[in-house]
């Protein structure tokens, strides 16, 4: 399952790691900020949305999202350009500038790293999973009176999964297994999101 995370919340990670270095490197911090600002434009706006078929609307950019790995990755490709400006660069001012643009990535890779990972509700009506798996799902009641989350799974096509059950349902849609009554089809699911990671404890016992 594809990790993704906030664009925004990204943009602004990053945009505080080169206020710092600017800081930590120059006192015309204003300069320095209109840099960060065109960096951080070029290096994550243009990453490609991992939510293509969301209408834009004028709160796109908060829950926009990107994957991590794609990211980091820009990341990477970043710091071997700077790595290579170094090596090439016969200014001692140019190979410190070009260590100082490493040191900054590496930061920004342990940022981005430890970004907490994008959690939306994402409606039926907007679209459907691309993968067939597990998800945390909000049903509504037929009544219509309230909602309740549960978890569920999604196929492209219910009679795939049980030709008995979901005979003539060729079509996505949801459904749960019972061990009394075998496949059932999930009516009533709104929104859905992919299952978050499990709690695991590091040494100290964080997350």
């Amino acid at each position: 399952m594809t990790d993704l995370i906030s664009r925004q919340a990204a943009i602004e990670h990053l945009k505080k790691r080169l206020y710092e270095t600017a800081l930590n490197n120059c006192t015309e911090h204003p300069y320095y900020e209109e840099i960060a600002d065109n960096r951080v434009g070029t290096w994550l706006n243009e990453l490609p949305s991992a939510q293509p078929n969301l209408q834009p609307t004028c709160n796109q950019l908060a829950t926009d999202c990107i994957s991590r790995q794609a990211a980091i990755d820009a990341l990477a490709n970043m710091y071997r350009a700077a790595e290579k400006w170094g090596q090439e660069a016969d200014d001692d001012v140019i190979k410190a500038r070009a260590e100082s643009c490493m040191a900054s990535l590496v930061e920004m890779k342990l940022r981005i790293e430890k970004l907490p990972s994008a959690q939306r509700w994402i409606p039926c009506s907007e679209r459907f999973p691309e993968k067939e798996d597990r998800y945390l799902v909000t049903i509504l009641l037929c009544s219509g009176e309230y909602h309740f989350v549960s978890v569920s799974s999604f196929a492209h096509d219910l009679e795939s999964v049980d030709e008995y059950g979901f005979e003539g349902r060729k079509r996505a849609g949801w459904y749960s297994y019972d061990d009394e009554y075998g496949y059932l089809e999930r009516d009533g699911v709104v929104a859905w999101m992919p299952l978050p990671e499990p709690y695991r404890e590091d040494g100290d016992g964080d997350v």
